[in-house]
């Protein structure tokens, strides 16, 4: 969790640094799942340099950090998705005798092993020699691990109680011997009856004995070797045997790994840890879940995990769980309530408090090809299926992965320089296609908020100060950067209920307002102390008396939504006015729809929020606007939206074009915007689904979380949920026993299909910037006053 800072520098200090120039980002990317030994690895290497793509996109970052490589080598026990390197699928008879010759029985897996290690070392050492400078992060607290461990153990005890080798070996004599004995047997019956043959009898039954002697013994051996094999192919765990091997193993494993990564100067992981990249803290963990299972609804209970926990994640950025799951997702969490916010005292407070416990929650997707790993499921190996589908003992976590649903790709988490968190994320086929390479020279990027309720007492202008303070400063020149590139904000869009409904849907029932006598005598008693304050302090008293006075004028209900609309007009046409000054190229510069707040008293008389934004602001500008409802919208719409009723949608098929017709700022993309879909995430992302949009993006449920939506074999589209920038409300605190809701506001850019960079801003560093912005402010006057 970023610490906040106290605001009290200039607005360039916070956002830019106190020298003017910013620290790059801490950029640690997670290769997750990634299988260098398996078949579906290597078959996309072949038919399309997936990896070796990667690696260049890895290289070509000059801010990158870090990589964590998890789920690197695959399971022993399942050679059907082993690569032909370790398996022998396609080789001939006579190489298949030759190794079947070559490598006992007992030693199958340990060959195996061997040649793991050899694959790993080649890639770690290819890793290493991309990134010279990076600190790298091998993962081995996984699934593949402890199955291929269990593997070995179970092939050493075996060997170690009396092999099946060793049996067959017993068993090979004996038969000779009773061969041997029927031979002597039928030779004594030809003698028997024949005079003067009674030395040759004799002897005979001399070779006989001494047979059956011999057979005698191997009979009790070969019971031996039976009860022990029996007793160590299914041995009990509370064997001294078994709990010695295990041990044995597992210490030998751990120190071929580190063999490898000190070669390699590769920091080795064996448990879940806290990974520090420079200051960037990440609690990292192979799959957090009790059990390997792959879950699919896996992303919402880790969520769920954090309720209560806040303590449990002080000085930590991110909680990171792999590819596992086969899950993209990225959440920032609020962790707690404060008690001026449960009790809502700070109601009407335009500087009120908000909580800086907030926790990013990530969870990495899996890179793997899942074109290569449909072919076990359509029968295209089947030589390794035994002409079937994947089951039983055949079955993996990889296809599990993949009948549910998973998406494939690569994940990236991002530590800017005022210590907040971002993500970026991109499907598998930008790396099939090789399209991933090919980046901008500026990242245009479009700033959303949602559900700031303007209007309702709990809506903390602050926060709206602080975004858009922020957003003038990215919309300018300004230092930051990802991946080396500049940043420009070039573009504004809302996911909704933007202003509040307080004429008769929400009475006040608990209103609080001071007299104003009171507010009056407070007010000249205060300033009449600021004649008497020493001059170091005026600029302190004279910023609190006016976050005061303003506050006091905030306790009041406003039932009109005429003023309301004002309001929201005014909001809105900052950001365009700001937009247009800029002159950004951006066809769809405004971008919003309706929310049920302010809609469900509105619409019944055919009235929007937007209203006087398109009456004061839009027409005054004289620009065309786009509304969801109205026939033959104007062709040079740069403001678009939302509405229609009850579904507060609006859907761009090309959001990212530019308004003169030339090179799009990104994408461009296929854009949903829902405020409110029905069924809330499933909602989401089936409304994006029946449009195939590239992103879906819904405000109203005060959550955060951007996710990867699979939309076919390494393709997919992006879910965005977007956090409120007002302060705790009733709903909120009647939702208690969920995680709390998030105060945050957003950024992000779509350079191309199935590529998306995010920035989210918690709500105490709007606050911060907000209160600099006004503090900024007041010096401009005291100087131009002067």
């Amino acid at each position: 969790m970023g610490k906040p800072k106290d605001g009290r520098g200039t607005l360039e200090s916070l956002v830019i640094g106190e020298k003017g120039t910013r620290e790059p980002d801490k950029r640690v990317y997670f290769l997750s799942e990634v299988a260098y030994d398996s078949d579906y690895f290597e078959q996309s290497e072949k038919n399309h340099k997936t990896y070796a793509t990667l690696l260049k996109f890895l290289a070509a970052d000059p801010e990158l950090t870090g990589v964590v490589v998890d789920g690197a080598l695959s399971r022993l026990e399942r050679p059907e998705f082993l690569n032909e390197e370790l398996t022998y699928w396609s080789k001939s008879l006579d190489d298949c005798a030759d190794a079947t010759k070559a490598i006992p029985n007992r030693q199958q897996y340990q060959h195996m092993a061997e040649g793991q290690f050899k694959i790993l070392d080649k890639r770690l050492e290819e890793l290493r020699r991309t990134l010279p400078k990076a600190k790298l992060v091998l993962n081995v607290f996984n699934d593949d691990v402890q199955y291929t461990a269990s593997a070995l153990v179970h092939e050493i005890l075996v060997s170690a109680g009396g092999s099946k080798d060793e049996l067959d070996k017993i068993r090979g004599g004996k038969a000779a011997l009773t061969a041997k004995r029927t031979a002597l047997k039928a030779e004594y019956r030809t003698l028997e009856d024949k005079p003067g043959m009674r030395d040759q009898r004799e002897n005979i039954k001399r070779k006989i004995t001494r047979v059956d002697h011999k057979l005698a013994a191997i009979f009790v051996e070969e019971g031996a070797k039976e009860e022990q094999v029996a007793i160590f192919t299914r041995p009990k765990k509370c064997r001294p045997i078994h709990q010695y091997t295990k041990q044995l193993v597992i210490n030998e494993l751990f120190d071929k790994y580190k063999e490898v990564c000190q070669k390699h100067k590769i920091e080795l992981v064996t448990k879940d840890s806290v990974l520090d990249f420079k200051g960037f803290k990440i609690d990292y963990s192979h799959n957090r879940h009790d059990t390997w299972t792959p879950l699919k609804e896996r992303h919402k209970n880790f969520a769920d995990g954090t309720h209560g926990r806040a303590e449990d994640f002080e000085g930590l950025d991110a909680v990171v769980e792999s590819g596992h799951h086969g899950k993209g997702h990225k959440t920032l969490q609020r962790l707690e309530i404060s008690e001026p916010e449960i009790n809502f005292i700070q109601w009407g407070a335009y500087n009120g408090e908000v909580s800086s416990k907030n926790i990013t929650l990530f969870s990495v997707p899996p890179f793997e090809d899942q074109a290569e790993l449909r072919k076990y499921l359509t029968g295209d190996k089947p030589e390794r299926m035994g002409g079937g589908k994947p089951g039983g003992s055949t079955n993996h976590h990889a296809i599990k992965r993949l009948v549910k649903g998973g998406v494939s790709g690569l994940g990236m988490l991002r530590k800017d320089a005022d210590g907040q968190v971002h993500s970026e994320m991109i499907f598998m086929q930008n790396f099939i296609d090789r399209s991933v390479l090919i980046q901008p020279d500026v990242y245009n990027i479009v700033g959303w908020t949602s559900d700031e309720h303007i209007g309702a007492k709990e809506s903390l202008p602050i926060l709206r100060d602080g975004f858009f303070a922020l957003y003038k400063i990215l919309a300018a020149e300004n230092p930051v950067r990802v991946r080396g590139r500049p940043v420009r904000m070039v573009g504004y869009g809302s996911g909704g209920d933007t202003a509040e409904n307080n004429a008769g849907n929400w009475p006040d029932k608990s209103h609080d307002m001071k007299d104003p006598h009171e507010v009056i005598r407070e007010s000249r008693f205060k300033l009449s102390n600021l004649a008497r304050c020493k001059p170091s302090e005026l600029e302190d008293k004279i910023f609190d008396l006016s976050v005061q006075i303003a506050s006091e004028a905030s306790t009041g209900s406003v039932q009109s939504l005429r003023i309301i609309k004002d309001w929201v007009a005014e909001y809105y046409g900052r950001f365009l006015e700001e937009n247009l000054n800029n002159k950004s190229r951006l066809e769809h510069v405004h971008v919003s729809t309706t929310g049920n707040h302010a809609d469900s008293v509105q619409r019944r008389i055919g009235e929007k929020e937007s209203d006087h934004f398109v009456r004061d602001v839009i027409k005054g500008m004289k620009l065309g606007v786009y509304e969801v409802g109205v026939r033959n919208p104007p062709k040079d719409a740069r403001v678009y939206l939302g509405g229609g009723d009850c579904a507060h949608v609006l859907f761009m098929p090309n959001y990212g074009a530019a308004k003169d017709g030339g090179k799009p700022l990104f994408g461009p993309v296929r854009a949903l915007l829902q405020h409110d879909p029905e069924q809330g995430e499933k909602g989401l992302d089936g409304a994006g689904a029946s449009v195939t949009a590239d992103i879906e993006m819904a405000g109203h449920t005060h959550e955060h979380y951007v996710k990867m939506v699979n939309a076919g074999d390494n393709k997919g589209r992006f879910s965005y949920r977007f956090g409120t920038i007002n302060g705790v409300d009733p709903i909120q605190i009647r939702y208690a026993s969920s995680v709390p809701r998030t105060q945050s506001a957003h950024a992000f850019t779509i350079p191309k299909r199935m590529e998306l960079i995010e920035f989210t801003f918690p709500a105490y560093l709007l606050k911060n910037l907000g209160v600099a912005q006004l503090r900024s402010e007041g010096k401009e006057k005291k100087k131009t006053k002067n």
